[in-house]
């Protein structure tokens, strides 16, 4: 069954806890004018939404009771999925995910107008290693994002997400966009997930790219795109290796494969393709 735990702390002494929850954003929504409570009067520091429907996004806020007086929490946004998602950061107002890691930016990478905005010339961002970016041989999974291209550096090729090895050994994998394609690569593996699909410059394109089964496929704005990739073997796992938003910095290419232009809904998804291996698929929900 799908759910969302709620956990939260409390500044000062409190009576209760109400939770209100919406499908649409309550940002900027006075506190008389918010929804009725879905539960009232907790008293432990967390609550469990079981009422909620596979993929679809909510958005909650808290209040806190004392003495007759409330004071009501900023908004959360969660998505209730089956799967487990590791990352969901929108980048449009910050540098810190959904999973509350925060990324460091190098150059002139900074969120302008709504999105990450990088200049492909020594902007990106990194964040340590972790297992969350890594999924297993044979395991399902979505990494989707918005791209909006400006053009290319000297390298013709723009790489969105690395975890990437190179000191000691090719491991790990990147997902990149090109002037003649739009793929997954892994340097370990035998064969990679590459789709003869351009992106447009100037235009934002939802891109999704959705392993079911060991099969890819790509979904340009919802829609399924080329043909299905079978993929043969998992790529190896690097450790210890901090992973990359907008560049290949890790790699002997450098600043020649630094993406211009903007990120926004950088997600990746383990344990399930949300296409499910369909002509179609779910697109970001804003």
């Amino acid at each position: 069954m799908a759910g969302i735990r709620l956990e939260f702390a409390q500044f000062g002494d409190f009576e209760s806890f109400d939770v209100i929850r919406s499908t649409s954003s309550m940002s900027g929504i006075a506190d008389v004018d918010l929804p009725s409570p879905i539960v009232t009067g907790l008293t432990t520091m967390y609550y469990v939404d079981t009422t909620v429907a596979v993929d679809a996004v909510y958005y909650y806020r808290v209040v806190a009771w004392r003495d007759g007086i409330k004071s009501v929490s900023e908004q959360i946004k969660a998505w209730a999925t089956e799967s487990v998602v590791v990352i969901w950061s929108d980048f449009t107002t910050n540098l810190i995910d959904d999973t509350g890691k925060t990324w460091t930016k190098y150059g002139d990478a900074k969120i302008q107008g709504g999105a990450l905005t990088l200049d492909g010339n020594g902007d990106y961002l990194t964040t340590p290693f972790s297992n969350d970016y890594h999924f297993e041989n044979g395991e399902d999974v979505t990494i989707r994002y918005k791209v909006k291209l400006t053009g290319y550096s000297s390298g013709n090729i723009a790489v969105i997400f690395s975890a990437y090895q190179y000191a000691s050994a090719d491991l790990g994998y990147d997902v990149r966009v090109s002037t003649t394609y739009t793929g997954f690569v892994m340097w370990t593996a035998s064969n990679h997930a590459i789709f003869p699909y351009v992106v447009p410059l100037n235009t934002e394109t939802e891109i999704s790219l959705e392993r079911k089964g060991m099969v890819w496929r790509l979904y340009v704005n919802g829609v399924q795109n080329g043909s299905p990739i079978t993929q043969s073997t998992n790529y190896t796992k690097p450790i210890d290796q901090v992973s990359v938003l907008g560049s290949g910095t890790l790699s002997n290419d450098g600043s020649t494969r630094d993406l211009n232009g903007t990120l926004r809904y950088f997600q990746i998804i383990k344990g399930k393709a949300l296409g499910n291996g369909g002509s179609t698929t779910p697109t970001i929900v804003e």
